[in-house]
């Protein structure tokens, strides 16, 4: 008597599982659950406000004529 279908879609299955290579099951898209999405987007707009107040620091350091230079020459950012 022969196998039902179900069982040879099951046998099928796992044998492709057994023969997929290493490389191929570890590049599956893997989802990254919803608190560590959170974490990661706190993390990076952290990173960036405080990359901007150290820019922010950086440009006061140089002194006010270098801040009034800067903002003089792109008050137009049209003229180039």
């Amino acid at each position: 008597m022969p196998a039902p279908p179900v069982a040879l879609l099951e046998a099928s299955s796992q044998d492709r599982t057994l023969t997929t290579p290493p490389l191929a099951r570890s590049m599956r898209r893997r989802r990254t659950p919803p608190p560590v999405r959170a974490t990661i987007v706190v993390v990076m707009l952290y990173a960036f406000l405080v990359g901007v107040a150290l820019l922010e620091t950086g440009i006061s350091g140089l002194g006010a004529g270098f801040q009034a230079g800067l903002l003089r020459e792109i008050a137009n950012p049209l003229s180039g």
